[in-house]
């Protein structure tokens, strides 16, 4: 992504994207890229980022997440975008979220009861995706 689309990205979703997710984007590992997964796995297209966090929004995804992949099976990778450091999350859409008798608060809560930390940072997210994909093939 170009320093203008994260512009783009951040004016439509009425968002501050963190320093380091802006870094992330316009220094994009060139391994993900020969890989080809970068449209899908971890958003690099500005289009589609806006896109899918539209989506999810409209079915109650909060605004301080971002949906950053998914893994075409309909499981999303996701961050806070208020943390410095985000964690990435992983929402595994047949997993049984069993909410009856919980009474959440907030979308946190529920992120925190149901949800995986599956990568400490987004290096650790890129290497990961490299490592796996690249086996696949």
């Amino acid at each position: 992504m170009t320093l203008e689309e994260i512009e783009q990205v951040e004016k439509r979703l009425t968002i501050q994207l963190t320093n380091t997710y802006k870094e992330f984007q316009l220094n994009y590992p060139a391994e993900l890229i020969e890989l080809n997964l970068h449209e899908e796995y971890f958003i690099h297209n500005s289009d589609y980022l806006i896109e899918i966090n539209e989506m999810l929004r409209s079915g109650g995804l909060p605004h301080d997440y971002l949906v950053i992949g998914n893994d075409m099976a309909g499981n999303y990778y996701f961050m806070n975008i208020n943390d410095l450091e985000p964690l990435v999350y992983y929402m595994d859409h047949d997993a049984n979220y069993d909410t009856d008798g919980d009474d959440f608060s907030s979308w946190e809560e529920v992120i925190e009861k149901y949800f995986t930390v599956e990568f400490e940072d987004l290096q650790q997210f890129s290497k990961w995706l490299v490592y796996f994909y690249s086996r696949q093939r």
